[in-house]
């Protein structure tokens, strides 16, 4: 039970067009399915606009309940990769692990290196990053893997073919 919901402009364009006795039991039925998630039985176009409300109300009502239990779930609650020497990178094990198992742990470790070293200029935008999951960063060759296979590996990175 919910003490609010959104109305959509479409529902209420929508809702215009009926007859004024229709229009109250549409709105009727919409909001007592948004509210008290109670279904009423309509005819005609009243059905018809009910019908397509229904599925937004829906999912409305699940990011309402969603939030009420916290919002999303944390993408994980393992602690953060202990890497002698790095303070502000941070990946958990796991990522540490798919990392290394997808690029080697010499690329991963200087990758990691370089990106701590970012970090710790401080500049306007590595401050951003700080204290978040750094784990995006490492993934699909980004800038810092291409330089850790460059320094590590005497590759060359490839921007795109150029």
């Amino acid at each position: 039970m919910r003490d609010s919901f959104i109305f959509y402009r479409s529902f209420f364009e929508s809702i215009q067009a009926l007859p004024k006795g229709e229009k109250l039991k549409t709105f009727e039925a919409i909001a007592n399915y948004a509210l008290n998630e109670v279904e009423t039985e309509l005819t005609g176009t009243a059905k018809i606009i009910y019908s397509m409300a229904k599925p937004y109300l829906a999912a409305n009502t699940k990011r309402y309940q969603n939030g009420c239990r916290g919002g999303r779930p944390k993408e994980t609650d393992e602690p953060r990769k202990e890497i002698e020497g790095i303070e502000l990178t941070n990946i958990t094990e796991s990522q540490y692990q798919k990392l290394c198992d997808k690029y080697g742990e010499a690329v991963v470790d200087k990758a990691i290196e370089l990106f701590e070293t970012w970090l710790g200029k401080g500049s306007k935008t590595a401050k951003q990053y700080i204290g978040s999951n750094h784990y995006m960063h490492f993934r699909n060759d980004s800038w810092v893997i291409s330089q850790a296979k460059e320094l590590v590996l005497g590759t060359q990175p490839n921007w795109g073919g150029i």
